[in-house]
């Protein structure tokens, strides 16, 4: 596993994917493990499921009363050149921002800010930075160029685009929700039992771009009644950057606490296009 390079390129993908897989999905809380550590549904999915009562059973979650979360993360990307391993700390806001501060070897490697409008990074090691529209993040990586889509689903909550067309099966021992219209493709996988999503994948069907998220091991704390997934596997396409793969794995998880955050570009630092 190597260290942070020179080049800024490697790093930037692994904090973008991590920033983009945090906004859509959520994160460890302790408590009782509901499935083995090998990802097998608790109970299997045998009977199709109209669509309209999976959404429905995909809605039932009480997030709304989460405003805060506070966290920490253990990440690791690969893409074809090398792999990067580092550990990140996260602050999100419900309606606000989601700020990312990302160590290596206890030292500041990179601070990245995603807001309503923006996307931000900050590269410690060479100083400079990049700025970017969040839809320009959602263009690279095939995604809703939305804050409050890619927020709607923080919590494991699919976001399903408007005027598409669903249908409903079973594969894989999972319930299956897929759908298109001319721009995009979706597709969700969610448990029997517990109608957890355990699999969600968009792809931009002209520009051959897709992002796939795997949830694993849910978990529920005494103090939220909502089940998270705090593992995941993030694999991401596109013609410009390749395949991506990152695995994010949370802990230290704080909600509805507020913390302060920084984020600030030292005037010396050269902006990176």
């Amino acid at each position: 596993m190597s260290c942070f390079p020179n080049d800024f390129k490697p790093m930037y993908k692994a904090i973008t994917l991590l920033l983009l897989s945090l906004l859509m999905t959520s994160a460890q809380q302790t408590g009782c493990k509901r499935r083995s550590a090998d990802g097998q549904p608790a109970q299997a999915a045998t009977s199709t499921r109209s669509v309209d009562y999976l959404k429905k059973k995909l809605s039932e979650r009480p997030t709304d009363n989460i405003r805060y979360l506070n966290a920490q993360a253990r990440i690791t990307s690969a893409d074809d050149n090398q792999s990067i391993s580092a550990n990140a700390n996260l602050i999100w806001v419900r309606d606000s921002a989601l700020w990312v501060n990302v160590k290596k070897f206890g030292l500041e490697a990179a601070r990245a800010l995603i807001t309503r409008e923006s996307f931000w990074v900050i590269d410690r090691l060479n100083k400079r930075y990049s700025a970017n529209s969040i839809e320009s993040l959602g263009r690279e990586y095939g995604l809703p160029a939305d804050f409050n889509a890619l927020q709607s689903v923080l919590l494991a909550t699919p976001y399903f685009f408007p005027e598409m067309q669903f249908q409903s099966d079973v594969r894989d021992s999972l319930h299956r929700i897929t759908g298109s219209n001319t721009l995009w493709g979706s597709e969700y996988r969610i448990e029997e039992g517990s109608y957890q999503l355990r699999q969600e994948r968009f792809v931009q069907l002209r520009e051959n771009r897709t992002l796939n998220v795997d949830f694993r091991d849910y978990r529920k704390s005494s103090g939220i009644p909502v089940w998270f997934p705090f593992f995941r596997q993030i694999s991401a396409f596109s013609p410009e950057n390749g395949l991506i793969n990152v695995e994010v794995e949370f802990s230290d998880i704080q909600v509805n606490q507020p913390k302060t955050w920084r984020f600030e570009i030292p005037s010396h630092y050269e902006r990176m296009d």
